[in-house]
């Protein structure tokens, strides 16, 4: 399977833990070998329902994951969550029908087409859709450890955010987070540090 050699912020993963309700450090910047991610592919979190995909929405390119069950349908009553590569965040919640309820900015107008690679993420994993010469959208697979979060928080999550050609996040910007327990977006200040959350809805039992 191809990877490529792009600087990314260990720092930034670290803060991938817990972003909002832990304690996760920096650490010094570091390059992390990532899975290059193309429109039309799909992320299977490993251990977890959460599937992501790299897909064209609204005429802007960006990660949509939500929560699947075993028939591959989006359980109804979870959260998703969305970013698309200008930054634009949302958090939406699957009706009884099956459709996204948007509850945090904008919906996506997208349908899923046939995923032309398929990677099955595990903790520790890193995947960059490209934006430009200097940007990247990034999602980090972390497994979050009691020590590091609040319940809420904790187990295996996905979260992607915009970073800049030294691997850092993009200040000022919002990042988005899932797993089986929830689904967030959360801001970051003019460090990149992300700290102030936007919406946070826990997924149902």
């Amino acid at each position: 399977m191809t990877r490529l050699r792009f600087p990314v912020a260990l720092a930034a993963v670290a803060a991938a833990a817990a972003l909002v309700g832990g304690t996760a450090t920096a650490t010094p910047a570091a390059t992390a070998s990532a899975r290059p991610l193309a429109l039309g592919d799909t992320i299977m979190v490993k251990g977890t329902q959460v599937i992501c995909f790299a897909l064209k929405s609204s005429g802007k390119n960006g990660i949509a994951c939500v929560l699947f069950d075993k028939k591959t349908q989006p359980i109804k009553g979870t959260y998703g969550v969305g970013m698309a590569v200008d930054g634009t965040t949302i958090l939406n919640q699957i009706t009884a029908y099956g459709s996204p309820k948007i509850l945090l900015r904008r919906k996506p107008q997208a349908a899923l087409r046939r995923s032309k690679q398929v990677y099955i993420g595990v903790p520790g994993d890193v995947f960059l859709l490209p934006i430009s010469a200097t940007r990247k959208l990034a999602c980090v697979i972390t497994d979050v450890k009691p020590a590091q979060a609040i319940p809420l928080y904790r187990g295996i999550k996905i979260a992607c955010w915009r970073i800049v050609r030294s691997g850092l996040p993009l200040p000022s910007s919002d990042a988005i987070q899932i797993s089986d327990r929830m689904a967030a977006v959360v801001r970051g200040n003019v460090k990149g540090v992300f700290g102030t959350t936007v919406l946070v809805k826990k997924q149902p039992a």
